[in-house]
């Protein structure tokens, strides 16, 4: 994400959106 995302994304609102994707995918993940 970090080569995709342009940096000008520096939002708090936006790293936690992130974050809350991070948390899908760790879950994806372990199914």
């Amino acid at each position: 994400c970090l080569d995709k995302c342009p940096q000008k994304i520096d939002i708090p609102s936006e790293l936690e959106d992130v974050k809350l994707v991070f948390e899908e995918g760790k879950l994806i993940n372990e199914l």
